[in-house]
């Protein structure tokens, strides 16, 4: 049909995988993020799949399969820089994606490492240029993000940040 928009990403790409193993049809539906888990609750979906984490207060209301996608946050930096622990960005300047799960948590670094100044970017590529230009020292990114600039950009280098908490998204 003319003009139906289609919804594509990583998470409709395994729902269409697990339906195609499990003999399903799947039919996809647009929602709120906020209006997934009571859709859930009044049966008019089977289940969610919108990379959801499943926090205490969620696990309340629904029930979650196995984490299938971990998000892991790594530092960004020009190699040889040595910046590898959140210890090495003191009296550093930090890019981060404004209003991203990497900016709360590099917020959450800063409070325990002196002397991080956060610098807030619209987008990745613009703190991987603010690297490249020497205006920060390094940026805080997610690892699959992460790995693709590092491939395209041999010059910088990208170590792991050991999470604290799990963040990953299940089935709900």
């Amino acid at each position: 049909k003319g003009g139906e928009r289609k919804i594509v990403g990583f998470d409709v790409d395994i729902a269409n995988y697990i339906a195609k193993e499990l003999g399903f049809k799947l039919e996809v539906m647009e929602s709120d993020f906020n209006g997934l888990i009571p859709a859930l609750q009044a049966n008019r979906a089977d289940f969610v799949m919108a990379g959801m984490s499943p926090t205490p207060e969620r696990l309340k209301n629904v029930d979650f399969s196995i984490i299938y996608y971990e998000a892991k946050d790594t530092i960004v930096a020009p190699k040889g820089s040595n910046l590898k622990k959140p210890q090495d960005l003191s009296g550093k300047t930090v890019g981060v994606q404004l209003g991203s799960i990497q900016e709360k948590n590099a917020q959450k670094i800063a409070q325990k490492v002196t002397g991080i100044q956060l610098k807030q970017l619209n987008k990745v590529p613009e703190a991987i240029q603010e690297i490249k230009s020497g205006r920060i020292n390094a940026a805080i990114v997610e690892d699959t993000v992460a790995k693709w600039f590092a491939q395209a950009n041999p010059y910088l280098e990208f170590n792991v940040i050991p999470s604290q908490e799990g963040s990953g998204s299940a089935i709900a």
